[in-house]
């Protein structure tokens, strides 16, 4: 890993709790699963694809329609929200909805400049809070994250030079195809509650409705009253350091499914190990243009990626 990787890392640790108002730049459909490819995991979650096809009405779906160009606009915001409208189906009453906010953000800092990120807050609800730990979120990623340069000649050049902890090892920040996005063999684990409650690391916040970094409380600690729990992800932060750019090339997709329905140990690579009840895409997007001379935020990772 770079030195400028490190400096990025304190900006991206510092802007952790940061969160930004407007709407994303990239083209999403209506539906979670509009315009996916059919990959593996679109054949492990078919059904709720065939229901997306079918509408978001049938699908229980409804989400913002984004719009716009490859170029950046900071500082906006992407919403979609599952509502559990065919529960009898499925024996989830309990459960009311599933949702998520994405938020673009650009800050300046005075030593490394201006940097880009991409952060997401997922969130549940169910009808009393003894049912929360009757769910559980899993996401899923393919993509990287990579420096690239530019030659005297024009030319550039990207390096996966970047680390990550996952599955319990440091590996390349590199996923080509779907895999579990998880620090251990547990799906539904955002921490490691191997050693710790069920759901510890879900939060809750004690002003409902706000994220609030200082009134956060995790559920591992003490119960909310209100039965809601969200997760909050933000991968990492791109930003200049001289002619070298740190490059966020990833798509995710999280998915809510039965506690029961999941196995505790599952291998990373292994994407149909249950039926979700739902599952809601979003993506950091944030590749440099070294002739434009600006960030952009291409719909597809980067061929770096693959």
């Amino acid at each position: 890993m770079r030195t400028s990787s490190a400096a990025l890392l304190l900006l991206f640790l510092a802007s952790a709790a940061y969160c930004a108002g407007g709407q994303k730049t990239i083209q999403y459909g209506t539906t979670a699963f509009r315009d996916a490819p059919r990959d593996e995991f679109a054949e492990a979650v078919g059904d709720l694809a065939k229901q997306a096809a079918a509408g978001s009405k049938a699908a229980g779906l409804k989400a913002t329609a984004i719009k716009g160009t490859s170029a950046p606009a900071p500082d906006r915001k992407r919403s979609a929200e599952w509502v559990n409208t065919r529960c009898r189906e499925t024996g989830t009453c309990d459960l009311k909805r599933f949702a998520l906010v994405q938020s673009d953000f650009s800050k300046n800092h005075a030593a490394t400049g201006r940097y880009f990120g991409t952060e997401t807050v997922l969130e549940y609800e169910t009808d009393k809070a003894g049912s929360l730990t009757r769910y559980g979120v899993a996401q899923f990623i393919r993509g990287c994250e990579f420096h690239s340069d530019r030659k005297p000649d024009g030319e550039t050049v990207k390096t996966l030079d970047i680390s990550r902890h996952w599955n319990g090892k440091f590996i390349i920040y590199k996923h080509p195809d779907w895999v579990q996005d998880s620090v251990t063999p547990d799906p539904l684990d955002w921490g490691y509650e191997t050693v710790s409650p069920e759901r510890h690391f879900y939060y809750w916040n004690s002003r409902p409705g706000r994220k609030d970094a200082d009134r956060n409380n995790y559920y591992g600690y003490k119960k909310p009253a209100k039965p809601i729990l969200y997760l909050h992800d933000l991968p990492g932060v791109a930003g200049l350091d001289g002619t070298s750019a740190m490059n966020i090339s990833l798509q995710f997709r999280a998915c809510i499914y039965k506690s029961a329905d999941v196995p505790p140990n599952v291998p990373a690579e292994v994407l149909d190990f249950a039926k979700p009840l739902a599952c809601l895409e979003w993506a950091s997007s944030w590749v440099y243009n070294h002739a434009a001379g600006r960030y952009e935020q291409p719909s597809e990772i980067d061929p770096v990626c693959r």
